[in-house]
This record gives C-alpha cells, structure tokens and sequence, in this order.
C-alpha cells in the first residue's frame, strides 16, 4: 500500500510533513491528504498538527483547529479530548483538601 505516492510503513515527523506537502501539490484539498496520513503507519496527531503547521506556515493553534476539524481524525479528536477532560479532573479532585 501506498499513502499518497509514498511506501507504507512507519514514518518520521519530516515523513509526515513530506507526505503532506506531495499530496496538496498533486492537487489534493487539505482533508483528503490528511485523510491520506491518517492511513500511514505510526501517524498521530502531534506529527499531523506539526506537519500542517509546517506546509500550510500556519500558528499552532490555526493548525490544531485544522486538524480538529478533519472527519479523518475525529475519534483521535474525540478521544484526546476525553483524555484532556479527565486529566483536569483528577488534578482538580486533587487539590482538594
């Protein structure tokens, strides 16, 4: 299999960006390349938000809201969120006295 004209396997973060760059030139929207990483071994979303920050010369805030929004990545999305909250939680529960 091939993600986006490159060999399947596991991938570095300059992989990511690589992959990323080749398939926007070749004319892919931004969701269907990213939809392309989230078929490549090893993708997760700390290397895809870099990997858009990177192409798109994007804050990190503007790439993570990109990323957020990608149907492609909603159940990392999701799941990282419910990490997030639960991790709040357990700090606020505490520092309870």
């Amino acid at each position: 299999m091939t993600t986006g004209g490159f060999q399947a396997g596991y991938f570095s973060m300059t992989d990511f960006t690589n992959i990323l760059a080749a398939n926007i030139a070749a004319g892919d929207t931004v969701e269907t390349a990213l939809a392309k990483l989230r078929q490549a071994e090893g993708a997760h979303p700390v290397a895809v938000i870099k990997a858009i920050r990177a192409v798109m010369g994007l804050s990190l805030a503007e790439a993570k809201q990109i990323f957020d929004a990608s149907p492609s990545w909603q159940q990392a999305v999701l799941a990282n969120r419910a990490l997030h909250e639960a991790a709040i939680a357990a700090l606020i529960s505490s520092s309870d006295p």
